[in-house]
């Protein structure tokens, strides 16, 4: 049914969680996973990775972000599975890099978890998988962040 399942990470717990849906997924239908993640901005930045860092910068967190992947890739969830890992390179929205993500990378499912921002912050940030479900060419699955699911892997997070 699934051939290719993409999973988005932002380095999050919450995002992780995502990992053991995926993976569980990907052995019931022999699919390959497909982990991914853009650089990110340091915490302070208030602003787009691409104009506001040095490229020497943006090199090393594209390295941070490639190095997590892979470890990731090698935690004990992915014994047996087939992984690859691609970091995609940051433009402002994170939806627009996911959707370029599952054309690019031909994914059939997508299966991320939603930091379930609120008020204002939802407002400014705007919901990632809300934008996903209305736009991806293939089904995408969320794992809300009040999910028992989530709570029991928040609880025992990945040995990784």
């Amino acid at each position: 049914m699934f051939d290719k399942i993409l999973v988005p990470l932002d380095g999050s717990l919450q995002s992780q969680a995502a990992l053991e849906v995926a993976s569980n997924l990907a052995r019931l239908n022999g699919a390959e996973d497909v982990l991914v993640r853009a650089p990110g901005l340091p915490q302070e930045a208030d602003v787009s990775p691409l104009t506001a860092v040095s490229p020497a910068a943006y090199s090393r967190e594209r390295g941070r972000c490639e190095r997590y992947l892979k470890r990731m890739a090698s935690g004990e969830y992915a014994s047996g599975l087939k992984v690859v890992c691609h970091v995609v390179d940051a433009c402002e929205d994170p939806a627009a890099n996911l959707l370029w993500a599952i054309r690019a990378y031909q994914a059939d499912l997508v299966v991320m978890t939603s930091h379930c921002r609120e008020g204002v912050r939802r407002v400014l940030r705007g919901s990632v998988a809300e934008k996903l479900i209305r736009q991806a060419p293939c089904p995408v699955l969320v794992v809300g962040k009040r999910s028992r699911l989530l709570q029991g892997y928040i609880h025992r997070p990945l040995a990784v």
